[in-house]
């Protein structure tokens, strides 16, 4: 049931609040997803590949928490094309998640503005996904629950608290 709880919490959160919740939970990054060398490297076309032999906790991968502002921050064309900056790349700007955790992310992050990100985060988390529809807390659970991505007596409790 805690897993539940802690699907509910995010999703009864802000985006902010969520991205420190999951800080507090699974620890802080303790380096940056790429080095500045890497970074400009990408940016001045010397690099097609992002080298991020980044280590993550077993079940978990990052997150950029930028990505509320920026799109697809993991990926080397999206940050040439639009010229991100590395302060996108840095620890504090990371948050480790499992994929039900990071989904929720990408669903605030859409929800906070207004489809302009994070829909197209969470369609790439898990596949064939129209986000577009996946703007309130009923329609977030009733794909978690499709997705099989927790037990069902987590799906059932998670019912009873919504």
């Amino acid at each position: 049931m805690q897993k539940a709880e802690n699907y509910i919490n995010l999703l009864s959160s802000t985006y902010a609040e969520a991205c420190d919740i999951l800080k507090k939970r699974h620890g802080e990054v303790e380096r940056d997803y790429i080095s500045l060398e890497t970074y400009n490297n990408i940016l001045n076309g010397s690099t097609e590949n992002m080298n991020s032999n980044f280590k993550k906790p077993a079940g978990l991968s990052v997150h950029h928490i930028m990505e509320n502002k920026y799109t697809n921050l993991a990926n080397v064309d999206c940050i040439k094309k639009k010229q991100v900056p590395f302060s996108t790349q840095k620890k504090e700007n990371l948050v480790f998640c499992d994929p039900v955790e990071h989904f929720i992310l990408h669903v605030l992050i859409s929800n906070e503005t207004n489809g302009k990100f994070g829909g197209k985060g969470a369609g790439s988390i898990f596949g064939n996904i129209d986000n577009s529809s996946l703007t309130t807390l009923k329609e977030v659970l009733d794909k978690i629950e499709d997705l099989s991505l927790i037990s069902k007596e987590e799906n059932n409790h998670l019912r009873d608290m919504y």
